[in-house]
C-alpha cells in the first residue's frame, strides 16, 4: 500500500503553457510533479467619453514567437551519417494579435422594468 500512496503523490501534471502548435505541429507540452501555468497579464487603464452603444479600442497587443522542431526515426536519427536521411527539422512561426474593446450600453432601471413587464405598469399606474 505504501507505493500505491508515492504513486498517488508523484504524478506528472501537464501545465496549459506554450499553447498548440502551429500548422498541424504538435502543441508544446512540459511536465513536471507540480507545476504551475505561465500567466501574462496586460493591464490598460483609462477614462474616456463613449456614447451609449458606440465602440472603444482600448489597446492591442501582437505577440510573436519561434519554435525549431526536430523529429526523427529513433535508432537511425542518431548515426551521424544517416541522420540527414531520417531526421526532419522545421520552423514553426506562431503570431497572435490581441485587440481590446469595450461596447458600453447604458441601463435604465425603470426603462428595463417597463419592457419586460408591461402589464405590471398599466396596473399600478391605472
Amino acid at each position: 500500500t505504501l507505493t500505491r500512496l508515492l504513486d498517488l503523490v508523484n504524478f506528472p501534471v501537464t501545465a496549459l503553457t506554450a499553447g498548440g502548435g502551429v500548422d498541424g505541429a504538435p502543441p508544446i507540452t512540459q511536465t513536471a510533479f507540480l507545476q504551475q501555468p505561465i500567466i501574462q497579464s496586460t493591464v490598460v487603464r483609462t477614462t474616456v467619453s463613449v456614447p451609449d452603444g458606440g465602440t472603444l479600442l482600448l489597446g492591442g497587443q501582437t505577440l510573436a514567437g519561434e519554435v525549431e522542431r526536430e523529429a526523427g526515426v529513433p535508432v537511425l536519427s542518431k548515426i551521424p551519417f544517416l541522420k540527414r536521411l531520417f531526421t526532419n527539422q522545421s520552423m514553426a512561426k506562431d503570431e497572435q494579435i490581441l485587440l481590446i474593446l469595450v461596447k458600453p450600453t447604458i441601463i435604465i432601471q425603470r426603462e428595463k422594468e417597463q419592457e419586460q413587464f408591461p402589464l405590471l405598469t398599466t396596473k399600478v399606474g391605472g
